[in-house]
């Protein structure tokens, strides 16, 4: 495997793996047998520490020491209990040895310090992490004990985050100890206002030590996922970007971000009228909800627990759409400087380094956090930047694409008016569909002369006011996953590939939908159900 080249095996090799196998074979029967009985008794234990000391991953037999465990702890005295799990800590101890990266050993010890041991030693186990993580920094499965550990420990996440940054310093590309802080400052350092992952001074100085490791590292993607990870959590307040009306009688609200409006949230659309909310899909968190209860007034108050928390007047058609949208906060004065000096720093970096895709896909994330539409971040930029990534990193062209197509639907967003009641997204080259909600108070979305692929169909969901909804030349093959849409009248996918259009695509519409397949190999004499069909 990993490009070795197979070695012959000798016939003694052979006669001894045959010999190992009948072993395993027997000794398994034996055990299965046993278990099958309820025979929970030191045999049981002896058995399948013979097997596991050979083979640690088979979780069946965890799983049946777990039984003889908890039986035992209920028949024997303290003593012997204390002796048992001395017996069971060394047992994975001696499994560690041979495969110290063992899913089913590292939970056993959980296991037997939680349910099985009076008397856990904490201490100790912590000097275990740390002998594991001298021979493997980066071995997830002891972090993950580790942080267990300190849980039932209660060590102090300041003593923990200390310790990250040894592991850190001994060796940038450790992932683990960079995610294990990314755990930590939150708990130490949180942001009062929730609009960055910690708070300001803090961040400020954590942008010096990933500059610091990507400098030294350039090539290892730890430090950059970290430094992504400072970039990624921008928190913005909960606001209704759209509201309004359907044609049913359906009101419908629009969030900036997932909310959950279960039944005891308490949200109206009016002082007086306690609403009963639906996601899209049944979802517990949604970006909209709909509700029946109609709502014909001048305007809509987003009531929360007892206070307004927006007024959102209505226009004639009964609909309010905010007339701004922002992605992330905008930045104070001090974090525009670090993101500037972090920026004009991967500008450099790139310079020595114009074939580090790290560098490239980062630089992306801090132009955009700097000005979304500003001289400094201009689209032709960073356009300019996703070409360079899918040349140099065709293996991911995909993931290029889809990451290219959120950045342009963003891009859309903020530079136009949401307040038209048509979206033209068409001839952008999209690959995948973002931010969908957005559009959900339009009356036609036009995304056609894109590279959308018949998984995409699901995304449009949010298009609740969608009238006419236009999808030529898009490659598609199949409309079966094509959503139900409330408001949906014509349905242009003309010019693409579809060759059949299944009955129980539109059997849930109420009304009959007009779908225009000029320039698909459809057969002419085609009858589809709770649809015409233009042809």
């Amino acid at each position: 495997m990993h490009g070795r080249r197979k070695e012959n095996v000798t016939v003694q090799e052979e006669k001894k793996r045959t010999a190992k196998v009948k072993w395993y074979r027997n000794l398994m029967e034996t055990i299965f047998e046993k278990r099958k009985n309820k025979e929970y008794d030191d045999e049981a234990l002896s058995l399948t520490s013979e097997v596991l000391r050979n083979i640690p991953d088979i979780n069946t037999l965890w799983n049946y020491r777990k039984q003889v465990l908890k039986h035992m702890k209920a028949t024997i005295p303290e003593e012997e209990l204390r002796e048992l799990v001395d017996r069971e800590l060394k047992l994975t101890k001696d499994c560690l040895i041979g495969q110290p990266k063992s899913y089913g050993t590292w939970f056993q010890r959980c296991w037997v310090l939680d349910h099985i041991s009076s008397t856990p030693d904490y201490d100790k186990e912590l000097e275990l992490c740390n002998y594991y993580l001298e021979l493997d920094e980066r071995n997830f499965h002891c972090w993950d004990y580790r942080r267990y550990v300190t849980d039932r420990h209660k060590v102090l996440p300041s003593k923990e985050l200390t310790y990250s940054t040894e592991k850190i310093e001994a060796n940038f590309s450790n992932y683990s100890a960079w995610h294990y802080r990314s755990k930590l400052l939150p708990l130490l350092y949180p942001d009062p206002n929730n609009h960055l992952p910690i708070e300001q001074d803090k961040y400020v100085e954590e942008f010096s030590m990933v500059e610091s490791a990507v400098f030294t590292e350039p090539k290892d993607q730890s430090a950059w996922f970290y430094q992504r990870w400072l970039l990624g959590e921008r928190y913005s307040e909960v606001k209704v970007i759209s509201a309004g009306v359907l044609h049913n009688g359906v009101t419908f609200v629009v969030f900036n971000q997932l909310v959950d409006l279960n039944p005891t949230s308490l949200v109206k659309v009016d002082s007086n009228v306690l609403m009963s909310w639906s996601s899209l899909n049944g979802a517990s968190r949604s970006f909209v909800w709909l509700s029946d209860v109609k709502h014909m007034k001048k305007e809509m108050k987003l009531v929360i627990e007892g206070k307004i928390a927006q007024i959102m007047p209505l226009d004639q058609q009964h609909v309010y759409v905010s007339d701004s949208y922002k992605f992330y906060q905008e930045l104070n004065e001090e974090l525009a400087l670090e993101v500037k000096k972090q920026s004009d720093s991967i500008e450099t970096l790139i310079q020595m380094e114009p074939e580090n895709k790290f560098a490239l896909l980062t630089s992306i994330t801090l132009l955009q956090h700097l000005n979304p539409l500003g001289e400094n971040s201009s689209p032709a930029t960073i356009l300019n930047r996703f070409e360079q990534l899918k040349t140099l990193d065709p293996l991911r062209l995909n993931y290029y694409n889809d990451i290219e197509s959120k950045y342009k639907m963003e891009t859309f967003i903020q530079s136009k008016s949401l307040l038209s009641p048509v979206a033209n997204l068409s001839n952008l080259q999209l690959s995948s569909l973002h931010h969908v909600h957005c559009f959900a108070h339009c009356k036609e979305v036009i995304l056609s002369e894109n590279k959308l692929t018949n998984n995409c169909l699901r995304h449009l969901t949010p298009l609740v006011s969608c009238e006419i909804l236009k999808l030529s030349q898009c490659s598609l093959t199949s409309l079966q996953l094509f959503p139900l849409l409330p408001s949906l009248q014509t349905l242009d996918a003309s010019h693409n590939s579809i060759d059949q259009i299944e009955d129980c695509v539109f059997q849930k519409y109420e009304a009959c939908v007009q779908v225009i397949l000029t320039g698909n190999p459809v057969s002419e004499d085609m009858v589809v159900k709770h649809c015409t069909l233009v042809i």
